[in-house]
């Protein structure tokens, strides 16, 4: 896979992404930053490949092995532009074992500062997953529909990294 065919899926898939939350939540994003998209895979064969493909595009901004698998972050040199967004960084991680998806992207990721609790109240007739709106490290709510999912977190990944490697 070349950067070519990478920023045409990327592309169709934001398009199916913002049709899901403009016309099927209806929620409104205007002026929310896409932090990262994240591109799943099936087998961890899919998984050394997609990272050597990404690396020739970009660079390594993190890896760490979490909840037993590696994940990947890798910081485009060029941004995927997409409506006003400029989307610089591609979440990788490897395939979980105890569940299977399909090689290719499945969430992309907001960053929305004013309180996760205070954005689910606001949209509180959509089916909020929220399970990890406590969490200490990078707490998110998420909505799910048709394999695509829709997240939300207070902060980027590159300051949740920063502060990690601080501690």
């Amino acid at each position: 896979m070349d950067r070519k065919e990478f920023e045409k899926l990327s592309k169709v898939f934001l398009t199916q992404f913002f049709s899901l939350v403009e016309e099927h939540y209806k929620l409104e994003v205007q002026g929310l930053e896409i932090d990262h998209l994240c591109w799943r895979c099936a087998r961890d064969v899919d998984y050394e490949y997609m990272e050597t493909k990404l690396l020739t595009m970009g660079s390594l901004f993190h890896k760490s092995r979490h909840n037993g698998r590696l994940i990947s972050l890798i910081a485009l040199d060029e941004s995927i532009r997409f409506r006003d967004q400029q989307i610089k960084l591609i979440e990788l991680p490897a395939p979980k074992k105890s569940k299977s998806f399909p090689n290719g992207f499945e969430h992309a990721e907001f960053v929305f500062s004013e309180g996760l609790e205070n954005l689910v109240k606001r949209y509180s007739n959509l089916p909020w997953i929220t399970k990890n709106i406590r969490k200490a490290i990078n707490p998110d709510v998420k909505l799910t529909h048709q394999g695509i999912s829709l997240k939300f977190h207070p902060y980027t990944l590159a300051h949740v990294v920063k502060n990690l490697e601080q501690d």
